[in-house]
């Protein structure tokens, strides 16, 4: 699943983009859009000292962080 799609679940949001994943990184790009028009670009770019598959709370941390930029970037 995209990552940043991770905490936006809804039935009124859809996540279109692009997931990456190497060694320590994690690159995610995309669009956030909401049933009421609302769209927002993100794009999210980590680095660990851990490889990808051994860092489950980096996923979870760019999840959490658009959910919290859409709902700021869409004025709730």
């Amino acid at each position: 699943m995209h990552r940043l799609a991770g905490d936006l679940r809804t039935d009124t949001v859809r996540v279109s983009g692009k997931t990456g994943t190497f060694l320590h990184l994690r690159h995610d790009i995309g669009v956030v859009e909401a049933a009421s028009g609302h769209r927002v670009a993100m794009a999210a770019l980590t680095r660990c000292d851990r490889r990808a598959a051994l860092a489950p709370d980096i996923d979870w941390a760019i999840a959490t962080a658009a959910r919290q930029a859409f709902t700021v970037l869409r004025g709730r």
